[in-house]
């Protein structure tokens, strides 16, 4: 649920919430969204490089194509489309990600050891 329009059919706090928590929730939305130029463009880049280097299978009801995901972060973050292909490449050029498994194996049978480890 919205908490700054408390849903629809309800006044604009929501029910229940006092007066007090109003303005703390308020205080809390406007101090949230102010990033400076460069909060931003890092934040932007940030988001760009996680889609950019997701791993695994999304979900069925989740968004497959990248893409897609780069199309909505640049309307979220209300980039225009000239600063977002730029940042693009930038995050591109960026090196890629390293990932590890580690793997603990808690039972097995039939194998020959080769470590006392």
């Amino acid at each position: 649920m919205d908490l700054r329009h408390g849903g629809p059919g309800h006044g604009q706090d929501g029910p229940g919430v006092s007066p007090s928590e109003s303005l703390m929730l308020e205080q809390v939305q406007v101090q949230s969204h102010h990033f400076s130029p460069e909060e931003r463009d890092l934040l932007y880049e940030e988001a760009l490089y996680t889609v950019l280097h997701r791993l695994g299978q999304p979900e069925p009801n989740h968004v497959k194509e990248a893409s897609e995901l780069l199309s909505y972060l640049q309307e979220a973050f209300q980039v225009q489309p000239e600063e977002h292909q730029q940042m693009l490449r930038r995050v591109r050029e960026l090196e890629k990600p390293v990932f590890c498994l580690k793997a603990t194996v808690k039972q097995a049978k039939g194998i020959l050891g080769k470590d006392v480890s």
